[in-house]
């Protein structure tokens, strides 16, 4: 845990002087920390790809409004899509592939204006997607 909260509050400082946030794949391990979603203002591209993450896609990335492309794809997170992603009115790219996501594909998600990249194949998702 302690590993990727100063690695990833690195990158926030990096991203503090550019509106894109790339940290793909450079091991990081542990849950992504939510506390660190609020000084992400202003990115519009964040990318954890491929870092070894866990847990789930914390609730908290919905109040980067900023968001353009969001990729979480190539880890070990769990848990369904939530509202979360559905917060983020300028999201044209989110790749969730490759990981342990379960659920249903919510239903709003297709109604995302800007939405022009969705990838979440292999994952444990279940349903229809909309």
């Amino acid at each position: 845990r302690l590993l990727i909260k100063f690695a990833f509050l690195f990158a926030v400082v990096i991203a503090l002087y550019s509106s894109q946030l790339k940290v793909d794949c450079v091991t990081l391990f542990g849950t992504l920390p939510a506390d660190s979603m609020e000084r992400l203002q202003g990115v519009t591209t964040l990318d954890l790809s491929c870092t070894q993450l866990a847990g789930s896609i914390p609730t908290e990335l919905g109040t980067i409004s900023s968001l353009e492309r969001l990729d979480l794809s190539q880890n070990g997170l769990v848990g369904t899509i939530g509202s979360e992603i559905l917060a983020l009115p300028e999201l044209a790219t989110l790749a969730l592939h490759d990981n342990s996501l379960s659920g249903t594909v919510p239903d709003a998600l297709v109604m995302m204006d800007d939405l022009q990249n969705f990838k979440i194949y292999k994952n444990k998702l279940s349903g229809t997607i909309p």
